[in-house]
C-alpha cells in the first residue's frame, strides 16, 4: 500500500476484509445449495429430487446475495482489479452466470410444470449447479495462478492474455475440488431437512440413508485430505522445474495410498447414500 496515507490504508484494508467475508459467506451458504443440486443428479426418485429443491426454496436467493455484495465491493472499491480480473475470467464467469440463471429458473418454475418438464427442470437444476461449482472453482484457481497485465506508465493496467489462458491443470483441479467439496456439504444439508411435503406425496424424513457417523467422518476426512495433498502437489509442480519434481510426486503417492486405505475401510463398513422410498418414508 505504498503511496497511501494511514487513513486510506485502513479503509482499503477494511474493504478487503468486507470483500473476503462476502466471498466466504457465499461459498459456505450457497455452496451447500450447489452441492445439493449436484447430488440431485444421482437421485432417481422425482419426489426425492423435489424434496432437495424444496429444502433450499426459501434461502437460495438470500445466499446468493453475498455474491452480489462481493461484486459490488469489488466494482466500487477496486475497479482496476474488477476490470482486469473479469477480462481474464470472462469465459468461466460467463458459464457460471449461465448456470446461476438456469438454476434459478429451474428451481422457481418446477412446481408449475408437468411430469415431463419436471424431469427436464430437475436435470437443468442439477447440471447448472455442477457448472456453477466447477467454473467458479476453476476461476478461483486461475486467479491464484496470476495473469499478465500491462505496466506502461500513466496508463491503466489491463489484461493482455488470451481468452483461454485460465485453463491449466491447477485450475481444472480447483474446479473438481470445488465440486467435491460443495457436494459433501450439500448432502449434509439435504439430509438435515426433515418432513418436506411435496405436491401431496408422502413425507420424506431424509434424502439419503445415513451411514454410521464415524465411517462417514472417516471418508469425508480422507477425501478432503486427498484434495489438499493433490492441490499442494500441483502448486509445487507449477513452481518447480523438472529436476525437483521428485518430492511432490512422493507426497502424492503417499497421500493417495493413505486416501485409498481410509476410504476403502470406511466404504467396506457402510453403504453411503443408498436411497429408497416407500409410502411411509425412506428406508
Amino acid at each position: 500500500m505504498d503511496g497511501l496515507t494511514q487513513i486510506q490504508a485502513i479503509i482499503t484494508f477494511a474493504w478487503w476484509i468486507a470483500l473476503s467475508l462476502s466471498v466466504v459467506l457465499y461459498v459456505i451458504l450457497d455452496g451447500a445449495d450447489l452441492g445439493a443440486g449436484v447430488f440431485s443428479l444421482f437421485v432417481r426418485n422425482p419426489h426425492e429430487r423435489g424434496a432437495i429443491m424444496s429444502a433450499m426454496a426459501g434461502t437460495w436467493d438470500a445466499n446468493e446475495t453475498w455474491l452480489i455484495v462481493a461484486g459490488g465491493v469489488l466494482f466500487a472499491t477496486f475497479p482496476f482489479v474488477y476490470g482486469s480480473a473479469f477480462n481474464y475470467l470472462m469465459v468461466p464467469l460467463a458459464l457460471a452466470l449461465w448456470g446461476m440463471i438456469t438454476r434459478a429458473v429451474a428451481l422457481e418454475f418446477r412446481h408449475l410444470a408437468d411430469a415431463h418438464w419436471q424431469r427436464f427442470s430437475d436435470f437443468a437444476f442439477g447440471f447448472s449447479s455442477l457448472v456453477v461449482a466447477f467454473f467458479g472453482g476453476m476461476a478461483l484457481g486461475a486467479v491464484m495462478q496470476g495473469f499478465p497485465l500491462t505496466h506502461e506508465p500513466g496508463t491503466v493496467p489491463t489484461y493482455v492474455g488470451g481468452a483461454l489462458r485460465f485453463i491449466s491443470p491447477f485450475s481444472i483441479w480447483t474446479g473438481i475440488s470445488s465440486v467435491i467439496a460443495v457436494t459433501l456439504g450439500g448432502v449434509e444439508v439435504a439430509e438435515s431437512h426433515p418432513d418436506r411435503r411435496l405436491d401431496g406425496v408422502s413425507r420424506l424424513s431424509v434424502v439419503g440413508k445415513r451411514s454410521p457417523e464415524p465411517e462417514r467422518r472417516d471418508l469425508t476426512a480422507a477425501v478432503v485430505q486427498g484434495e489438499f495433498a493433490l492441490t499442494q502437489v500441483l502448486i509445487r509442480c507449477h513452481r518447480l522445474r523438472p529436476p525437483y519434481l521428485f518430492e511432490p510426486l512422493v507426497t502424492l503417492a503417499a497421500s493417495a495410498a493413505n486416501l485409498a486405505s481410509s476410504s476403502s475401510a470406511a466404504a467396506s463398513s457402510s453403504g453411503l447414500f443408498s436411497t429408497t422410498i416407500s409410502d411411509d418414508g425412506l428406508t
